[in-house]
């Protein structure tokens, strides 16, 4: 938020600035005492929203097609059973010394669609085949911080829509979604669950009961017992309050007004995301509509008006059209 208002209190100075030498704001310009018109700032000119340095690379060879080795690597992973992937995820990682991140951030320069390719396999592997979702979650933020600098219409136009790299922006919000709901963590697990002591947003029971304690009176939380509730476990303060989470997975109307969630986090209207995370990884989360006192559907209005090509001709008042 402070990010925020320093950002629109310098697009305000820049404005008042250009004012100074006697502008007049006329139609969404500025008219200078000369009679000259000069543009007035919006926010097309923040610099959140303009093109990223390898956005030119994306758009102009997202097959990374200059570059032999993954171009290479592009191919045989579209050859490869999807099954099979993770292999071959693994085995170039190792040869290409992928563990260092700084290794991953030079690369990503060159083929940031074969980076995001490679870590979204090891996250969807870790988390479906290993059971580990601490080690998912390692994989998928590193992952994270790649594809959250592309708009989902971008990167499913760089992707090819699941063509050109098998993996789509649906796809990613999906894994990020199972891992959250995997990652509520505390209780006193059992024999079928490893117990995660701290949820994704690093909370345990004991943080928990605070929360959970709000209510008049005061008074400690009831202990959650073997049938659970909602998504607490075993041993766990039991939550004042469940909420059921629409799954854009089960709903496809979800997908268009939910989708994007590592690009749409980073901007004013980044909340959005984060309280559609709190809740999926929520002891308060429950997956049987019938017993939930309340009822969160995700939307991110970041990625409906904004899109891949910084809104051009698109005023933020209303709601841009695809233009990918």
């Amino acid at each position: 938020f402070v990010v925020l208002v320093v950002r629109h209190a310098a697009l305000e100075a820049a404005v008042e600035e250009s004012s100074t030498h006697g502008g007049t704001a006329v139609s969404g310009k500025q008219k200078d005492r000369d009679g000259s018109q000069v543009q007035r700032l919006s926010l097309q000119d923040d610099p959140v929203f303009q093109p990223k340095k390898y956005q030119k690379n994306v758009e102009e060879d997202p097959q990374c097609s200059r570059d032999p080795s993954w171009s290479q690597f592009r191919e045989s992973l579209m050859a490869t059973p999807p099954q099979q992937r993770i292999d071959l995820a693994y085995e170039k990682t190792m040869e290409w010394g992928l563990e260092n991140a700084t290794l991953v951030d030079e690369q990503a320069r060159i083929c940031i669609m074969g980076i995001i390719a490679l870590q979204y396999f090891f996250a969807e592997f870790l988390l479906l085949e290993v059971g580990s979702v601490e080690a998912a979650t390692h994989s998928f933020r590193l992952m994270d911080s790649q594809t959250g600098a592309l708009h989902p219409d971008l990167f499913d136009k760089a992707a090819g829509n699941g063509q050109t790299w098998p993996v789509t922006a649906a796809q990613v919000d999906s894994i990020r979604r199972k891992i959250l709901r995997s990652s509520v963590g505390g209780g006193t697990g059992g024999a079928d669950r490893r117990r995660r002591f701290k949820s994704a947003f690093g909370l345990h029971d004991g943080d928990w009961e605070q929360v959970w304690n709000w209510r008049p009176g005061g008074g400690s939380p009831k202990i959650v017992g073997k049938g659970g509730f909602g998504a607490a476990q075993n041993g766990a303060p039991q939550p004042s309050f469940r909420v059921y989470v629409y799954e854009p997975d089960e709903i496809p109307a979800l997908q268009q007004l939910a989708r994007g969630a590592a690009f749409c986090k980073h901007n004013q209207w980044g909340m959005e995301v984060a309280l559609h995370d709190w809740f999926l990884a929520c002891p308060c989360r429950t997956d049987n509509p019938d017993e939930a006192d309340f009822f969160f559907v995700p939307h991110y209005t970041a990625c409906l008006i904004n899109h891949a090509d910084t809104y051009p001709g698109c005023d933020t008042k209303q709601l841009c059209g695809p233009t990918t």
